[in-house]
């Protein structure tokens, strides 16, 4: 004979646990044999992409497309509204980028803000264009560091980049990331001041660049969402800290990295035990290079990720966008 049953496990903490059914058959009693099961919390994995400002191949785009559907990856657009501002792009181009972008929203992507200090995005804000310090020596003002501009400067900027949004039907950007990852606490500063929720430039320690720019970041691989403290933007600080949440992109990006290394960036958060806490791991493409290398160290690492799908019930790895990683830590 079969039997069957239902275990409420909704109430067990995180950890291994045994079970062992005894059925009683008119008096006689029968034990099963001992099964064991693991209760652990998701790890999160969010697939962000940096819109730089400048225009991208449809083929890259396309691609990232058919990787997101394929592997049920959301992504997070960290969105550049310069595509609006500059003569080197065409109204209906920037259309175009607009109208695909916003079918992806309707997908339950994500959305934030990345802006590179562009000269021609920094006059049309209003804002004198910096020159130093920069990280290579482009001629368009790609390569500025977002810190050579101060809060009151930054927010000008932000601002201006908000209201090219709305101006295009997008939403309110309430989540940043630094172009160069080079967000200073000026511009921690500037964020919590206009209200964000979140950045997300934080990263390991790297010098950037034909010049060799130091960043201002120095987190590990498993550094977890926080509060940046007011005077070290590398750590929290229990009285001091900004409102914002610093998400850290501490999976990599594939420009830079191998498959390899950033599949060693998720063994560093999960070993393959239950996890006693919920985690976060945050990945990062550029829709402007992905070419075909850079789409095979994707999809070498999501097929590497699927063996620990919680769709799937076999591990921990639940995909989500970084809105919905503030919304998570935050709640």
């Amino acid at each position: 004979e079969e039997f069957e049953g239902e275990l409420n496990i909704s109430g067990l903490t995180p950890g291994t646990y045994q079970l062992q059914v005894t059925v009683n058959d008119n008096g006689s009693k029968y034990l099963s044999q001992i099964e064991t099961f693991f209760v652990s919390y998701p790890l999160y994995v969010a697939w962000t992409i940096d819109w730089e400002g400048y225009d991208a191949n449809n083929n890259y785009i396309k691609a990232m497309d058919e990787i997101s559907n394929k592997y049920n990856v959301p992504m997070t657009h960290f969105f550049n509204p310069r595509i609006y501002t500059t003569s080197t792009i065409s109204p209906e181009r920037a259309q175009y980028l607009t109208d695909w972008l916003k079918a992806r929203l309707a997908k339950d992507d994500g959305f934030g803000l990345h802006l590179h200090m562009f000269n021609d995005f920094v006059e049309s804000a209003g804002v004198t264009p910096k020159n130093e310090p920069r990280w290579g020596s482009n001629s368009d003002g790609y390569d500025i560091l977002t810190s050579a501009y101060n809060s009151d400067e930054l927010k000008q900027l932000i601002s201006k980049a908000q209201s090219e949004f709305q101006n295009q039907g997008l939403p309110e950007a309430d989540i940043y990331r630094a172009g160069g990852w080079f967000a200073s606490l000026e511009t921690l500063k500037a964020l919590d001041d206009l209200g964000f929720k979140a950045d997300s430039s934080g990263r390991t320690s790297y010098k950037f660049g034909s010049k060799n720019a130091k960043g201002f970041w120095d987190l590990s691989a498993t550094t977890e969402p926080y509060q940046p403290s007011k005077t070290d933007q590398n750590n929290s600080s229990i009285n001091n800290s900004f409102s914002l949440l610093e998400i850290p992109n501490n999976g990599a990006d594939s420009y830079w990295f191998s498959a390899s290394e950033m599949i060693e960036r998720f063994k560093v958060n999960y070993s393959g035990v239950a996890l006693k806490e919920k985690q976060q791991i945050t990945y990062l493409s550029h829709p402007h290079w992905f070419k075909d290398a850079e789409q095979n160290k994707i999809k070498e690492l999501f097929n590497y990720l699927s063996q620990y799908n919680n769709s799937d019930d076999r591990g921990p790895v639940v995909y989500t966008t970084t809105n919905q990683i503030y919304n998570l830590w935050t709640k």
